[in-house]
């Protein structure tokens, strides 16, 4: 038990992530979606990290893949956000 209030802080860093995207439409301007991608893969690294210790594997490729398309998503976004600035 020792660790798991950490990963729900974690979660809940997600779901304020979450939350705060629902509340905006969707329409976040580039440093903006970079900090809800950062909230997404923390809440996402507490999820899998809790899925480890209680040996929820199915769960655990579940977010692993939800990790990866976040990653995925931010590098997107970064890549168009440096063109922007370079142009």
């Amino acid at each position: 038990m020792g660790l798991c209030p950490l990963f729900w802080f974690m979660m809940g860093l997600q779901m304020l992530g979450w939350g705060w995207m629902q509340v905006r439409g969707g329409n976040f301007k580039d440093r903006q979606y970079l900090v809800f991608t950062a909230s997404m893969l923390i809440g996402q690294l507490g999820a899998m990290s809790e899925c480890v210790l209680t040996k929820a594997w199915g769960t655990f490729l579940a977010q692993a893949y939800f990790f990866l398309s976040t990653v995925w998503g931010g590098i997107t976004r970064y890549q168009q956000m440096k063109r922007s600035f370079s142009s």
